[in-house]
């Protein structure tokens, strides 16, 4: 199954963008029956810094991702749910602490939902907002009641101004 990462390009003033430093590819292959069963999980994968500059407006960001499309799409016209994948984010240890900011893990969805929302802090380096996203794929919705197949779908991070 494979996952590309789609970024948005940068926002006006206050400005903000999304950099992919690593994992903008999310690729899980079910090659044991014990990972089919269990799942597999991607720990940390997708690395990304957030530049948010909101110019002393007192304005925050949030970060949010969704599916861009209802189902996984199998090559051979088969559907699985999105909820089979699961995403948390993880403070990528940034100049900026983002602990407190961070959502709860969350299934994958058709519409976004928050990874990191609240106060959070500008920054305009490279090291000041890092996000790191671990995948959970068939751990708490298991994919062996679906047709083997090879899915693929695309997930859309978005950098929002709040």
């Amino acid at each position: 199954m494979s996952t590309p990462i789609l970024a948005q390009p940068p926002l006006p003033s206050p400005s903000g963008s999304i950099v992919i430093l690593s994992g903008g590819n999310v690729v899980f292959n079910f090659t044991s029956l014990n990972k089919y069963v269990n799942g597999i999980t991607l720990t940390e994968w997708t690395k990304l810094a957030i530049k948010y500059d909101s110019d002393g407006g007192g304005t925050h960001w949030r970060l949010a991702v969704r599916a861009t499309t209802a189902n996984f799409e199998g090559d051979g016209g088969s559907l699985m749910d999105l909820d089979v994948l699961e995403l948390t984010a993880v403070d990528g240890g940034g100049n900026n602490n983002l602990i407190g900011l961070l959502e709860p893990t969350i299934e994958l969805a058709f519409i976004d939902q928050d990874l990191v929302s609240g106060v959070t802090p500008d920054g305009t380096a490279l090291d000041d907002n890092l996000v790191n996203i671990t995948y959970e794929c068939g751990i708490t919705n298991p994919v062996i009641d679906f047709v083997p197949d090879y899915y693929n779908v695309d997930i859309e991070i978005t950098l929002y101004e709040d």
